[in-house]
């Protein structure tokens, strides 16, 4: 009740030291009320906690503060509404990803298999995660009218395909990286993406940063200077970050660390072997929040103008799930070349 009309209150507010007043006297109500403001305000339930970094207290202090400062026209950190349905596994025959269908729900819990359907999630350069090694190598043909020339990495099953495009003119070139899951995944899935791209034209700062929102909607954190940007002010960003979960549902902004947001960074292409050592011999920590997102990364020059931009998508659920796979298979391979070489072995006698 006492949230309620606290909520009233606001809304028949005017003037900012009213505002400001009622701000501080609300926060002292509702920070206690965090468990019944959770159930009944979905922005509550995402921001996750075992990020933040916050405890209990202070998440709810946050969430209440978040839905306060929508109230007052603040957009520090806006928290993204839906409807009680859309955090739902996305149907057959939904519309393509765009960034305006963005919403917040809880990403899924990580390691949980989520069927993915590529064409609603986002794209770098036209390139979903989730899609096969065959359908990526027929997308890359198609680019600079079949000039792009692509390389497998190692031997096959290639770990992923390197490819690349120049103009013949100075600073008019592409570059693109894909990492494919490895046995028994079959057919190998796209989990990471970067592209490189180069103009020949210097490119403005504004219009680079309006053109990513545009594609991928309102960040979920911009770095400039070395920390966090300020609300409202696109000066000196070199670096942005949307986290998104694996239905496409963009994660609002929440808790930094180490200039990440919720500290989630992505895993790198290069990393995958090794993580599966890690598997195979239990050294790998427990999934956690930022196993079970889409990170993207946006990086470029934050003067002016910039004349490159590298854009980096990795979705880390989908790679350690095939991390886990691919270990599962070495042991079980491990296992049964072991079980044939002893009994191969009682079948020696020993020269006496």
């Amino acid at each position: 009740m006492g949230e309620t009309r606290i909520m009233g209150t606001f809304k028949c507010l005017s003037g900012a030291s009213a505002r400001r007043a009622w701000l501080t006297a609300a926060l002292l109500v509702m920070a206690p009320l965090g468990t019944a403001y959770a159930q009944t305000d979905p922005c509550a339930a995402t921001t996750p906690n075992n990020a933040s970094g916050l405890g209990a207290a202070g998440a709810r202090a946050q969430s209440a503060l978040y839905t306060l400062q929508d109230l007052l026209g603040h957009s520090q950190a806006p928290c993204i509404r839906t409807a009680s349905t859309a955090g739902g596994p996305p149907v057959s025959g939904a519309p393509p990803w765009s960034p305006g269908a963005a919403a917040a729900p809880v990403p899924a819990a990580a390691g949980t298999a989520v069927p993915i359907r590529p064409a609603q999630l986002p794209d770098v350069g036209g390139l979903h995660v989730g899609i096969s090694r065959e359908e990526a190598t027929n997308l890359i043909r198609g680019m600079h009218g079949g000039r792009m020339s692509t390389t497998p990495m190692g031997r096959e099953p290639a770990t992923g395909l390197r490819s690349s495009w120049q103009s013949g003119e100075p600073n008019n070139n592409e570059s693109l990286e894909i990492g494919l899951t490895m046995p028994p995944a079959a057919p190998q899935l796209v989990y990471f993406v970067t592209r490189g791209t180069s103009y020949p034209q210097m490119l403005s700062h504004a219009s680079a940063i309006a053109a990513l929102r545009e594609k991928y909607g309102r960040e979920t954190l911009a770095i400039a200077g070395g920390g966090p940007a300020r609300p409202g002010d696109d000066t000196g960003i070199g670096n942005m970050y949307w986290l998104f979960d694996e239905s496409g549902k963009l994660v609002p902004p929440g808790s930094v660390s180490n200039q990440l947001p919720y500290g989630c960074a992505g895993l790198a292409d290069n990393q995958y072997t090794s993580l599966v050592s890690d598997y195979v011999y239990k050294r790998m920590p427990p999934p956690g929040f930022c196993e079970s997102v889409i990170v993207i990364n946006a990086a470029f020059a934050p003067g002016d103008m910039t004349r490159s931009l590298t854009v980096t998508m990795v979705d880390n659920a989908l790679m350690l799930r095939a991390v886990r796979a691919t270990g599962d298979y070495q042991t079980q391979q491990a296992t049964q070349q072991h079980d044939r070489q002893l009994q191969q072995s009682g079948q020696t006698k020993p020269s006496l």
